[in-house]
């Protein structure tokens, strides 16, 4: 996500600054060099306050770099606040609009609410065609699309949660989800996760599943991120070949992923670095 610091300065902030500026210039690098703050400076004609914008997952970063500047704890900003800011449009946009994303060659549309219910009916699908031996038949003959869509509603609320579609003219064939990390251990502004990656089982191996597993990279590289992680099934021998070819590789974190009573998966986490898009 995207935060603004807004300050407001003293009249004659343009003189007054000089003492502190080195100070305060060497403070804002060292936030950038972190990656947290991508652009700052004063207001122009007149100088009467200056914008900073940071990346984050929460505004923690702007709140902490403002109570230790020096053009605050010197007295030169009068008041300063912070404001999270909706990005929806460019390559950083922290919530891309919805049109679809053409990413290698693919257009992938962003799913909303609406679409709970048809991701729902894939992933159970999805689950009932990978899991069985894993999980057992009572249990995934009993899986209900209703309570599955009530839960992607909730997911879909979620402003960081990105969930692409691929649809073809029998509706939607395949989806994957994805966002910064989850897990406890990961700098959620470094790591990039899908959380989930479906093909419908009778379009397997058409390459739906590659090209969703691209956009994901892409996103993640968008954002900057530096890692990308998932957690696969460790006895889905398939999706395991899958994101091996991809270039992922276990990382040595394990996890019991309870899926309801009497079942649980084990799983095992993979990761690839993201290499720069840049020059």
């Amino acid at each position: 996500m995207h935060y603004l610091l807004f300050y407001d300065v003293v009249e004659d902030y343009a003189d007054r600054r000089i003492p502190f500026r080195a100070a305060h210039l060497a403070h804002a690098r060292g936030a950038a060099a972190r990656g947290e703050l991508l652009l700052g400076g004063a207001l122009a004609d007149p100088i009467d306050g200056a914008v900073l914008l940071f990346r984050g997952s929460s505004p923690a970063a702007a709140l902490a770099f403002a109570a230790a500047d020096p053009y605050v704890t010197n007295g030169l900003v009068t008041r300063w606040r912070v404001r999270e800011w909706t990005t929806v449009v460019g390559p950083d946009a922290a919530v891309p609009t919805t049109e679809p994303a053409p990413v290698g060659g693919a257009a992938f549309r962003r799913a909303t609410a609406a679409d709970a219910e048809a991701i729902a009916r894939l992933h159970v699908a999805s689950w009932q065609a990978a899991y069985r031996g894993v999980l057992s038949d009572g249990f995934l003959d009993s899986q209900d699309v209703g309570e599955r869509a009530a839960t992607w509603v909730q997911r879909l609320a979620r402003p960081e949660t990105i969930v692409l579609l691929d649809e073809g003219p029998e509706g939607l064939t395949g989806f994957c989800a994805s966002g910064p990390s989850h897990d406890p251990d990961a700098d959620r502004a470094a790591v990039w996760e899908v959380y989930n990656l479906h093909v419908a089982p009778v379009r397997r191996g058409g390459g739906i599943g590659g090209r969703l597993f691209d956009a994901a990279v892409a996103l993640g590289r968008d954002r900057r991120a530096r890692l990308l992680t998932l957690w696969v099934v460790d006895r889905n021998a398939p999706a395991r070949r899958f994101y091996e070819r991809k270039g992922m590789t276990p990382d040595g974190a394990r996890q019991a992923h309870v899926v309801g009573p009497g079942a649980t998966l084990s799983e095992i986490r993979y990761r690839m670095r993201l290499a720069s898009t840049s020059a």
